[in-house]
């Protein structure tokens, strides 16, 4: 499923096809539906939804295009694909050990530095990755620190301090300047 998201999502990016956009979207929506058991009961569900409907009431409040929006948003949802794409890359790497050199590499720390190691890493790796980082930190030191939660506040600090040091943009831009040919537009 997630191969054919990637293909409607390049499709879209190719053609610049606000209905291919909207299709991807769509899909994505929809495939949260059957899964809604698991989110939306949590904290982050509750919150997500309260968003949505802010977002849609205040647009209307103050009289905007709401279909223009969506249609706008749903550009994004290539973002999603790609953030899809980079948790599946996690298992890929902790059969290579990665999970174990991120844990060696903390572990090499003293006690009360280990959640600065984590940061450094997540934010130096989050330039690259974006979101993606998140998941690799936290796939691989889950049930290997002592604190879990003290592990993925590090690795969230971290996504954000390197949102400040170069956006998530940054990669966009490393991408674009790895493949100048390419139209990206």
């Amino acid at each position: 499923m997630l191969i054919g998201a990637l293909g409607v999502a390049l499709l879209a990016e190719s053609r610049q096809s606000d209905a291919l956009y909207g299709v991807l979207a769509t899909a994505l929506a929809l495939g949260l539906v059957p899964t809604r058991k698991n989110w939306v009961g949590r904290r982050s569900g509750k919150v997500a939804i309260v968003l949505a409907i802010g977002a849609i009431l205040g647009t209307l409040a103050v009289g905007g295009d709401l279909i223009r929006i969506l249609v706008t948003a749903s550009q994004m949802a290539v973002v999603i694909v790609l953030i899809l794409c980079a948790a599946l890359i996690r298992p890929a790497l902790t059969e290579l050990g990665l999970d174990h050199a991120v844990a060696a590499m903390a572990a090499r720390a003293p006690r009360s530095l280990r959640g600065c190691v984590i940061l450094l890493g997540v934010t130096i790796s989050g330039l690259g990755l974006s979101f993606g980082a998140v998941s690799v930190f936290g796939g691989s030191l889950r049930g290997r620190t002592d604190d879990d939660v003290t592990a993925a506040r590090a690795a969230m600090r971290g996504l954000a301090l390197s949102m400040i040091l170069g956006p998530s943009t940054a990669s966009v831009a490393a991408v674009m300047a790895a493949y100048p040919h390419v139209g990206w537009g």
